[in-house]
């Protein structure tokens, strides 16, 4: 109640029918004013203060109500705000990912075509590469140009290596030179054309680019190189090295003569004889003496095999798969097959020779596709 009536009082002074009963002095509308100010402010703070529990209690409940409302719009605001800039980031996270992958794309699917396109390159020229058309090798050697086209290259290269070497059967059943030969023959076929193109040409050099298979490539020249010199030795050059051996057998022959190499002309014969390898031409009958009325064949022999008369001879001999044409005296014609005559112990020597080094052959061919298989630029194609 006081605090009532002093806000009343505070109001009451500034009322006309009071302000006219005031006498007048200087200032007195201010000084009006300000006392009624300060009576009702007075009369405002003693309400305050003598306010009971009850209403103390409500108040500070309505204003509690009130703060933990405008807190939780507050958090609300908060929360839709940043679930707004949660929905921008990720839609615009969202759409560089989708513009990078559909770059990305692009990408390889260019680089694919590149790498199509390199493949088939490759698979035109590995067996023969010197032997390039002029466009092709003016592609081969633009590639070394560019470190990046050079990387498709060379990732063009192992797809087609190892498709090629692999595809048909990677697992072989043994380790004789036979079942590596035709993959040994594909392997150094590519790595001769990549070494032919940018042996020199390329940053770096070859080494750089494929050591591992550079590294096996050179081994296998060396063994290969040692299985040609072996093979000649064995069947005297008469037959180009190969992978399968040709079959030899031994047979008794009646030789009744020696083929003649003479034109007529001493001059050509002199010339023929000093450009030679040395070998002989005999006419023989295989089954022995009594074979000699069946059918002749001739026997090739190597230099410094000979025979000093007519006669029986037990012979190591291959077939040629060849023929030749004979005449004999009466002038009647006979086609007569070709075979490579032998003595057989220098045979037996020789073939056991090439049989030793037709294993390191295996041994290096082997390694070959034990790195392919188990070379991690590899696994991808197994």
């Amino acid at each position: 109640m006081p605090a009532i009536i002093l806000i009343i009082l505070g109001g009451v002074i500034i009322l006309p029918p009071v302000t006219k009963r005031i006498p007048a002095f200087k200032f007195k509308k201010i000084a009006l004013i300000l006392l009624s100010s300060i009576v009702m402010i007075a009369g405002i703070q003693l309400g305050e203060t003598n306010l009971s529990p009850e209403v103390l209690a409500k108040r500070k409940a309505e204003s509690e109500a009130a703060a933990a409302s405008q807190a939780a719009l507050e958090a609300q605001e908060a929360a839709e705000s940043a679930s707004r800039a949660a929905e921008e980031a990720a839609s615009k996270a969202a759409q560089e990912k989708a513009k990078s992958e559909a770059a990305a794309a692009s990408q390889n699917e260019k680089d694919q075509k590149k790498i199509d396109e390199y493949k088939s390159l490759i698979l035109r020229n590995y067996a023969n590469p010197d032997g390039a058309s002029k466009g092709d090798q003016s592609k081969f050697f633009g590639i070394a140009d560019n470190e990046e086209e050079l990387k498709l290259f060379t990732r063009a290269w192992r797809e087609a290596l190892y498709e090629t070497c692999m595809g048909e059967d990677p697992i072989p059943s043994d380790t004789s030179h036979g079942t590596y030969i035709k993959m040994v023959d594909v392997f150094s076929g590519f790595v001769h054309l990549y070494s032919y193109y940018y042996k020199l040409n390329a940053e770096g050099g070859v080494e750089k680019w494929i050591p591992y298979e550079y590294n096996l490539y050179r081994n296998i020249l060396v063994t290969s190189s040692s299985f040609d010199k072996a093979f000649n030795d064995t069947y005297k050059g008469f037959i180009k090295p190969q992978s399968e051996y040709p079959d030899a057998y031994t047979d008794t022959f009646y030789i009744s003569q020696k083929l003649s190499n003479s034109t007529g002309n001493s001059i050509l014969d002199v010339l023929n004889d000093a450009f030679s390898d040395g070998s002989s031409e005999w006419v023989g009958y295989k089954g022995g003496f009594f074979s000699y009325n069946d059918d002749a064949c001739v026997l090739v022999t190597a230099k410094g095999m000979s025979f000093s008369e007519s006669g029986d001879y037990s012979l190591t001999y291959v077939e040629s798969g060849k023929t030749t044409t004979l005449t004999d005296s009466r002038g009647f014609e006979q086609e007569a097959d070709i075979y490579y005559a032998y003595n057989t112990d220098e045979f037996s020597e020789a073939y056991e020779n090439l049989n030793t080094v037709d294993n390191e052959i295996a041994d290096e061919s082997s390694l070959i596709f034990e790195f392919l298989i188990g070379n991690e630029n590899y696994t991808d194609w197994q």
